[in-house]
């Protein structure tokens, strides 16, 4: 008979806790790569945030938020709030069931994530008392619930994005960064740097540099990083640009495209390529009504009427026009069938 990981967790929140903490996981497809992160919050505070193997998927990365999150509450009383249905079910009812077969399906083959539900079956036990609580995502509410649940999905969303930051950083040869340590992109920042960030509004944290939800990027690997996204579809500064500015803050990158647009040898090829395509040919028509121009006119609706369906001969450049309703093809036929060609 399956039972709860321990007899006194709760699915309600417990009164007057030591904290409350929020956890989230996120999984999906940036600039042809996986991203997987976690990240575990409380109301206002980013507490724990790191990117994850893209294996794992959304619901793996919510179990991992989950055992993160007990982990650190090691001791205390503790409410942990989770908007996935998956996780939340692990820890009340399937967890213990999939524990008692020994995490394996019927057919004798591991289950999915079995590894990181064991690890939260085991963390669950640290908190001195426990509840998980599951809370419904992007309400749009107002209250602290609501932005603790906000705060959490956009730091797994941001967390998962540190396996491009990596990817483009050493896809150069730049740094030598190693997940989650993303506080090697801030070693030696120039003094003067620093400051004009922090003129900017950034915000330091755990030894990284944000700016409006989104890590700073040092002036040094302004270049390496334009030409890694350049040369992904080899567009023009303004394409470039917006492939960068949607994982990173970075003043001067303007500056560090032009550079690199300006110096790439493919571009600089095909643009020497002027392939001017011949002029299109319409022979002409032969006798009256042949060829005809059709066209709506949108007109002031007056009477029912809304449209003018304009008719012209091309050969003789003769124009008839009708007051219609509607400015479909039904209409177009209609009007050929009874007034052009009828005669």
């Amino acid at each position: 008979m399956t039972s709860k990981p321990r007899d006194d967790l709760r699915d309600q929140p417990l009164d007057n806790p030591d904290m409350n903490l929020f956890t989230d996981g996120s999984s999906y497809y940036e600039e042809g790569w996986k991203c997987t992160g976690f990240a575990v919050t409380t109301e206002t505070k980013v507490l724990l945030a790191g990117p994850l193997p893209p294996t794992l998927g959304a619901q793996g990365a919510e179990i991992v938020a989950l055992t993160k999150a007990a982990q650190y509450a090691i001791g205390i009383r503790v409410n942990l709030y989770t908007d996935s249905k998956y996780a939340f079910g692990v820890c009340h009812a399937t967890g213990m069931l999939w524990k008692e077969r020994g995490f394996l399906t019927s057919a004798g083959k591991t289950i999915a994530h079995g590894q990181q539900i064991k690890e939260l079956l085991e963390a669950i036990q640290l908190p001195s008392e426990l509840a998980v609580i599951y809370i419904k995502a992007h309400t749009n509410q107002e209250n602290q619930l609501a932005k603790g649940n906000e705060l959490v999905d956009q730091a797994a969303k941001a967390a998962a994005r540190q396996v491009i930051f990596a990817m483009t950083l050493t896809h150069q040869g730049e740094l030598d960064l190693e997940l989650p340590d993303m506080q090697k992109l801030y070693e030696e920042l120039p003094e003067e740097e620093r400051q004009l960030w922090e003129k900017l509004g950034a915000e330091q944290q755990n030894g990284q540099w944000t700016l409006g939800g989104k890590p700073l990027l040092p002036k040094r690997y302004l270049i390496p990083i334009a030409q890694w996204h350049h040369e992904k579809t080899h567009g023009g500064p303004e394409n470039t640009a917006l492939r960068v500015q949607r994982l990173w803050a970075a003043p001067g990158i303007y500056t560090a495209i032009r550079r690199v647009c300006e110096g790439c040898r493919l571009c600089k090829e095909y643009a020497s390529l002027k392939i001017k395509a011949p002029a299109g040919k319409r022979p002409p028509a032969t006798y009256p009504f042949q060829k005809l121009q059709i066209d709506y006119v949108e007109m002031p609706r007056a009477m029912g009427y809304a449209y003018l369906l304009v008719i012209i001969d091309q050969l003789s450049g003769w124009v008839e026009a009708f007051p219609t309703g509607k400015n479909d093809s039904k209409v177009v036929v209609k009007a050929l069938l009874r007034e052009i060609w009828s005669s």
